[in-house]
């Protein structure tokens, strides 16, 4: 029992000093604060941007939001990345990593401080990336029902509306599905975090790969994409944005979503396993 109650005391001591680092990195909050910047700049910009197609949509914020977040999310998922590759590279450079270490925490408490930051990052881009885009879409358009045509016959149309729960739930889903990738996008910034020692090849080479992901594979191999986690962090917001400006009828299909949550879910294990093996097996110094 006290061996169980030492551990937890160590776990709590690690992760509290992580938090006090968290909040008083300057260069984290700035991050957060761009994040939140570009999402309400979007949605400022919106109707320029994104003029609905269908009168019925015309007013209708659900559209705002998620085109808005979408757009924070994916400059979210830079800053997770630079920040989990530095997690543990930047204590070697600056040389706290031995002291952390001479504390009573150990190496695993010390890990699992710095990869609970790993769910903790993410969160926080997404709060900024949503939180502001809701909230200035509701000023500017409100949250009405969303009005769906459809063709019927050759002479008639066919007016579906949708109400705005059910815009919600599709908004809430997105903003859920969106958190699995940006672990993932962290979970590969600490990998290179605990390959490289030096803070600025672990940032570097971090960045270059999910460049790589993001701007090549992606948008050069598109059957390979879907295979990576880079294509699901907005995939569900611009979905919904497109139902929302009746652009398109495509709904959050249950497949997509599996293959969005197996493959979140396959990278970041591997990355973090990978991750402790390097960084037990490493010297402090």
């Amino acid at each position: 029992m006290s061996s169980m109650t030492g551990i937890r005391s160590r776990f709590a001591s690690a992760l509290a000093a992580e938090a006090m680092k968290i909040a008083g990195g300057r260069a984290w909050l700035f991050a957060l604060a761009a994040v939140a910047g570009l999402s309400s700049a979007a949605a400022l910009a919106y109707r320029f941007i994104e003029e609905p197609r269908d009168p019925g949509t015309i007013h209708n914020g659900f559209g705002c939001l998620a085109y808005s977040a979408s757009i924070g999310v994916w400059a979210g998922a830079f800053a997770v990345v630079i920040h989990a590759s530095l997690l543990v590279s930047q204590e070697r450079g600056w040389g706290t990593l031995s002291y952390s270490l001479t504390r009573p925490v150990g190496r695993t408490g010390f890990f699992a401080a710095k990869a609970l930051l790993l769910v903790i990052a993410p969160l926080l881009v997404l709060a900024a990336a949503v939180v502001p885009a809701a909230a200035l879409s509701a000023a500017f358009y409100g949250f009405g029902d969303v009005v769906e045509k459809i063709p019927y016959g050759s002479d008639f149309l066919l007016w579906r509306h949708h109400g705005r729960n059910f815009m919600a739930n599709r908004v809430f889903l997105a903003t859920a599905l969106a958190f699995p990738p940006l672990v993932a996008a962290a979970c590969m910034g600490f990998l290179f975090s605990n390959v490289f020692t030096k803070p600025a090849a672990s940032l570097g080479s971090a960045v270059f790969a999910y460049f790589i992901l993001e701007f090549v594979v992606r948008r050069l191999w598109e059957d390979l994409g879907r295979f990576l986690f880079t294509t699901w962090a907005t995939r569900f917001f611009e979905t919904v944005n497109e139902f929302a400006r009746g652009i398109s009828t495509a709904s959050l299909e249950r497949k997509d979503i599996a293959l969005s949550l197996a493959v979140s879910a396959s990278f970041s294990i591997f990355s973090v396993s990978a991750s402790f093996i390097l960084f037990r097996r490493r010297d402090i110094g």
